[in-house]
This record gives structure tokens, sequence and C-alpha cells, in this order.
């Protein structure tokens, strides 16, 4: 059964928002310009946001982790 279209284009507008929201963090760290005009440069600068952005993910797993032990200690 094909989807309808407005279910479609919501799918699709919710995708482009997630998008836009990791291209506005990564312009926070400081990776919205590449200073490197070869491509070599460029993909090894796309490589380093792309690590930036997993880090700051598990960073904040870490500490969202840590902090759930401090609540069950304190009970």
């Amino acid at each position: 059964m094909a989807m309808s279209w407005t279910i479609r284009f919501k799918k699709l507008k919710n995708k482009h928002n997630a998008i836009g929201s990791n291209i506005n963090e990564l312009e926070h760290w400081g990776l919205n310009r590449c200073p490197d005009r070869t491509r070599k440069g460029f993909d090894c600068y796309v490589a380093l946001a792309v690590t930036v952005h997993k880090l700051h993910k598990i960073g904040r797993e870490l500490q969202a982790q840590g902090m759930a032990k401090e609540i069950k200690q304190a009970a």
C-alpha cells in the first residue's frame, strides 16, 4: 500500500529539520568553514566534523549515565 503524500511529506520534512539541526551544531563547534581548498583537505575536514559530532553525543550519554548513578545512590 502506498504512503499518502502528506505522511511522506511530513517524514521528509522531519529529516530535513534534523539535518539542519546537525549543521547548526557543527557550526557551533567552529566547523562551518573549511580552511583547506583541496578535495583531500575537505574530506579530512568532513571526517573531523563527524568525529566531533559523535564524541559530543558519546559525552552527553556518559554524563546522563553518571547522573542516573548519582540519583540511584542518593535514593
